[in-house]
Formats: C-alpha cells, sequence, structure tokens
C-alpha cells in the first residue's frame, strides 16, 4: 500500500515510513532491514536505490543534499514487469492512477509532488520534492 500525508509529507510504501525530516545517517538503520542500493555518491549529493517495496509494488529512489532528504523518486516495482527503458501505455495509466490516489499534482506546505516522464530514460513515476 502506498499512501502519502498531505499534511507532513511523510510517504508510506508498504512497512516503509519515510518521512520528510528523514537524515542521511538514518539510511545504515534502514539497510538491515530493506533492499538499499548506494546509488550516486557526489558529495554532498547522495542517492540510494530501493527497488522492491510492498512486496514488489514499488520501488523508490532517495536523494540527499548533504544529511537532508530533499527528493524521492517514486516508480513502480517489480511486481509488474513491465519491460526495462519503455514506456508502456498501462504503466503510463497506473502511474497517474497513482497520482490520484496521493491526491494528484500539486504544492504542498512542506514541498510539492509531479509526475515524472524520461522517454530517454524509459521511465515513468513519481517525484516529491522537499523544500
Amino acid at each position: 500500500m502506498i499512501s502519502l500525508d498531505i499534511q507532513t509529507g511523510n510517504l508510506q510504501l508498504g512497512e516503509l515510513l519515510i518521512k520528510r525530516d528523514l537524515v542521511l545517517q538514518k539510511i545504515k538503520v534502514l539497510k538491515q532491514q530493506y533492499e538499499i542500493v548506494d546509488s550516486v555518491m557526489n558529495p554532498p549529493y547522495k542517492s540510494y536505490r530501493l527497488p522492491n517495496l510492498d512486496d514488489g509494488y514499488a520501488g523508490a529512489a532517495l536523494y540527499f543534499y548533504g544529511d537532508k532528504l530533499t527528493n524521492v523518486d517514486l516508480v513502480l516495482g517489480s511486481k509488474f514487469n513491465f519491460p526495462s527503458f519503455e514506456i508502456t501505455t498501462q504503466e503510463i495509466k497506473l502511474v497517474k492512477k497513482l497520482l490520484t490516489e496521493l491526491g494528484g499534482e500539486k504544492d504542498y506546505a512542506w514541498g510539492k509532488v509531479e509526475y515524472s516522464e524520461d522517454a530517454k530514460g524509459g521511465r515513468v513515476g513519481l517525484w516529491l520534492s522537499y523544500f
């Protein structure tokens, strides 16, 4: 189950609760409970991929600037078995349905939620930005 608390910006991905005030040091603890892959390590920028959340329903990437969580990239997970580097009509429909369920593209006091489509990279998802 994926849900977004529109008051706080906290994102629930199955059992994992991503709080907008998540700090970099917490990743070490989360690595003991979840599959987390180091992605970009170019200080002060760091990112981590969580490829299999909510029983394969979702995947996410967490982006940090220094110690602060700045963005979450939310994609559909391996459960859907969509082809890599190719955007399908069905995938777009499911991502847009999820966007609607989470409240749509909006600006909030804590940040914003946007639909994200990268035709060159062949992926669609949701982009959460935290202020």
